[in-house]
């Protein structure tokens, strides 16, 4: 998580995140490996049988997924029969929970949970 390597820029993690994102890391369970191969062939049909609101959050510095427009074009698209919206978090990369925004960012997931309950 160094800046100079498109990664979040030092200081929008606290330094014990590295360690802890050490500890995150672990073999890939099979189904959730299956998973990683095949969502993409799956989710035309999932995305337009979900009903419920959607929101997705976009980490601006992720090196894993991709949040540049056509990125989330891509993704919205399969989402016909919901509401759909996305953000974008600036400042921090993936694993979002890791950075000093990660209270913002749960606290605006509430926020979306709160507004689609009403």
């Amino acid at each position: 998580m160094r800046s100079g390597t498109g990664l979040p820029p030092d200081g929008s993690y606290p330094a014990s995140a590295i360690a802890r994102d050490a500890e995150l890391l672990r073999p890939m369970p099979m189904p959730e490996l299956r998973d990683v191969v095949d969502w993409a062939d799956r989710l035309p049909a999932v995305g337009a049988a979900v009903t419920a609101p959607v929101r997705l959050t976009f980490a601006a510095h992720d090196k894993i997924w991709r949040s540049d427009d056509e990125a989330v074009a891509a993704v919205s698209r399969h989402f016909t029969a919901a509401p759909f919206t996305t953000a974008l978090l600036a400042g921090v990369g993936h694993s979002i929970e890791l950075h000093h925004l990660a209270r913002a960012y749960v606290l605006s997931q509430l926020s979306f949970v709160e507004q689609a309950l009403a």
